[in-house]
């Protein structure tokens, strides 16, 4: 289990980036990446241009950082804690082409 005190360890070895692979039954998004983005801001990427959004609590293409609005840092960006309670939830169900599938 990836704890906030792993994390901080991992900080100080430059790690600022965490694959968290998916199951094979559970595709399109094969892995969930967490990117550290700064000041305690994380994003949920699929590790490519899509990132979370935990407002509509669908994938959404990431944005050029130059044309990032207040509103998308909100609702794309994360603590660490929150970004954890996230992730296991993606991981333990099936998101498919930016929809949940139930």
């Amino acid at each position: 289990m990836i704890t906030k005190e792993l994390m901080e360890n991992l900080f100080i070895n430059n790690v600022t980036e965490i694959s968290f692979p998916r199951e094979k039954e559970k595709p399109i998004r094969e892995k969930i990446v967490y990117k550290y983005r700064g000041k305690d801001k994380w994003a949920i990427t699929d590790g490519g241009s899509n990132c979370w959004n935990k407002v509509t609590e669908e994938w959404e293409w990431e944005i050029r950082p130059s044309e990032r609005t207040k509103i998308f840092l909100l609702q794309c960006r994360c603590n660490f804690e929150e970004g954890l309670k996230i992730i296991k939830e993606l991981i333990a169900q099936k998101s498919v082409g930016g929809r949940k599938n139930d």
